[in-house]
């Protein structure tokens, strides 16, 4: 399979020769830092040879030559300096493409995941030398790295589910018979560090009199913390799917007789659009508590009206 990928690379600089014939380069021999010796040898060896490939003219430094002086004065039109730095298990190999005068034509940089590697990460550096693109532009099958292969590394997130207890109350609507309505929910509150999003749901109950009520909210909502502290303020929004159920009677006393005036049942649902503030006490704990207020405007109609309120409540997250 290694000789193979070998095959596909050299194959794919072949392909450039046509662009790249007549020109002539120095190679300078690749500066080694945290690496044997020969690891760097090595490096300097396989990018010789795909630049080669891909119809560059490679000269190299005879003994007692100054590098790289002699090497223009011999007709080198540009020279490669190369260096493969070590970090870990991985080795950074990084080539600049120098003009005589010093100005810097091209760089390119790539990571080798181990001594396999190496020649799939020489052959790719070869090629964006001689096409003035990145590397990605250029990778073909055959010379994808096992460092491109690997998983991304990705930040450390935080995630906790918890309960709350609330209240409500409408401002407008048969559903403002009740001033206060108790309630309970739960929701799962994800935190990137920059953000919280959250995805929560809260069940309402009425009932005073001849009223009763059911509210019924699912939905999700996006925060900004104003801290990165233990305590963080935070603002935001959210998007609910709601359902309004509520059923009641109107009665009045005319000397010792009660007279019903209306009986009244409605039940509708739709979307609900919620703004929000709240704090976060405990953020940076694996148990947190949360209090929070939130102002919602139906986007249906209960009863032939609008309504809108307060949804208050207290959590704890785990």
């Amino acid at each position: 399979m290694k000789h193979l990928l070998s095959i596909g690379s050299a194959f794919a600089l072949i392909l450039l020769a046509g662009t790249a014939t007549g020109q002539t380069w120095c190679l300078v021999p690749t500066e080694g830092v945290n690496i044997h010796p020969e690891y760097a040898n090595v490096t300097t060896v396989l990018l010789g040879q795909h630049l080669s490939e891909g119809g560059i003219l490679v000269l190299s430094a005879e003994e007692g030559e100054e590098i790289p002086g002699d090497l223009y004065k011999r007709g080198a039109e540009a020279c490669v300096f190369v260096t493969a730095v070590r970090m870990g298990e991985r080795v950074k190999v990084s080539a600049q493409l120098k003009e005589p005068s010093g100005t810097i034509r091209f760089a390119v940089s790539l990571v080798a995941a181990n001594p396999d590697d190496l020649d799939s990460v020489a052959a790719r550096v070869a090629r964006a030398l001689i096409t003035g693109e990145a590397p990605r532009e250029g990778e073909t099958i055959y010379d994808v790295t096992e460092d491109e292969q690997d998983k991304l590394k990705r930040k450390k997130s935080h995630m906790n589910w918890g309960f709350k207890i609330l209240g409500a109350t409408h401002f407008t609507s048969a559903l403002s018979r009740q001033p206060v309505k108790p309630g309970f929910g739960g929701y799962i509150l994800y935190d990137p560090r920059f953000f919280l999003a959250e995805i929560s749901t809260d069940f309402v109950f009425g009932s005073k009199g001849d009223y009763s009520e059911f509210s019924w909210n699912i939905g999700v909502s996006g925060y900004y913390p104003l801290s990165q502290s233990n305590i963080a303020p935070y603002v935001g929004g959210g998007v609910f799917l709601s359902t309004r159920s509520a059923s009641w009677e109107d009665k009045t006393t005319v000397g010792e007789t009660i007279d019903t005036e209306k009986r009244g049942f409605d039940t509708d649902y739709g979307i609900s659009l919620h703004a929000a503030v709240g704090v976060l006490l405990g953020r940076t704990s694996d148990v947190n508590l949360r209090a929070d207020l939130r102002f919602f405007v139906d986007t249906f109609k209960v009863d032939d009206e609008f309504s809108c309120g307060l949804i208050y409540s207290i959590g704890v997250g785990f």
